[in-house]
């Protein structure tokens, strides 16, 4: 059995007016600079954690650009440095906690805390292997399409089968944060409220039936070729949602993304 998606004149017309209203905007700007234009290897272990909390403390919350959760990852120094994480690694599980709880406004430190520490357990344990084999895999962009989308999504895989609490949705986000992946967006539900709402997607996307990773995929590939007919990197329309949901109110100083 095979599906063929089809794209009509009208979808065009609607990504193509999204990105017109965003495309000068500081966020649709870094996202160009950093998944488009930057190609470099990622070996920096402190944004790579950070990265992580950020992702943890992202699901299944507010994360607008003026939540709790956006001003605590903006903070300078980071409380949670990897630095700071592994001279506290005796006690990590409840530092992270205390720090997280004593800030206010973010929902499930314990559990958050319970993650992070497991995680940082499998860093620390295994060398970081993780991270070279991330850049393995995505470091050439001199690939095809088709190519750099399985690579894409075959790291994502991993990264969920790795890192605790990284379903579809996270492995995604945290590889597209770094800066690797084009292709392969986290669809969150400003992604699913766009596509029900503004494309009427002819199936009903939701937070819950994207916790199927087959499901992803399906509605992955959807996304992807509406942005080829679009002509634009679906990394570009993920920022481009993202802008308008929530409301432009992203910035230089402000963006964790």
């Amino acid at each position: 059995m095979k599906l063929d998606w089809i794209i009509e004149s009208q979808d065009i017309l609607k990504v193509n007016d999204l990105i017109d209203r965003n495309k000068n905007k500081i966020f649709y700007k870094q996202r160009l600079e950093k998944n488009i234009y930057k190609k470099e290897v990622i070996s920096d272990r402190e944004r790579i954690w950070k990265s992580i909390i950020v992702c943890l403390l992202t699901s299944q919350q507010n994360s607008s650009a003026e939540s709790s959760v956006a001003r605590f990852s903006g903070l300078k120094p980071f409380p949670l440095s990897l630095e700071i994480c592994q001279s506290e690694s005796k006690q990590l599980e409840k530092f992270i906690a205390d720090k997280l709880k004593s800030f206010g406004g973010i929902r499930f430190y314990d559990r958050i805390a319970n993650l992070l520490i497991k995680n940082f357990e499998y860093l620390e344990m295994s060398n970081w292997i993780i991270l070279s084999e991330i850049n393995k895999s995505l470091a050439n962009r001199n690939l095809n399409v088709k190519t750099q989308i399985q690579l894409e999504r075959e790291c994502a895989k991993k990264v969920q089968d790795k890192l605790m609490g990284f379903g579809p949705k996270q492995s995604r986000n945290l590889l597209q944060m770094l800066g690797l992946t084009v292709y392969e967006i986290p669809i969150d539900s400003r992604i699913t409220k766009w596509l029900n709402n503004e494309l009427n997607f002819p199936i009903t996307v939701s937070v819950a039936t994207l916790q199927d990773l087959n499901f992803y995929c399906f509605v992955s590939d959807a996304i992807q070729n509406l942005c080829e007919k679009c002509h634009i990197e679906p990394c570009l329309f993920d920022a481009a949602v993202f802008i308008e949901g929530d409301k432009g109110k992203w910035t230089l100083e402000n963006s964790i993304f």
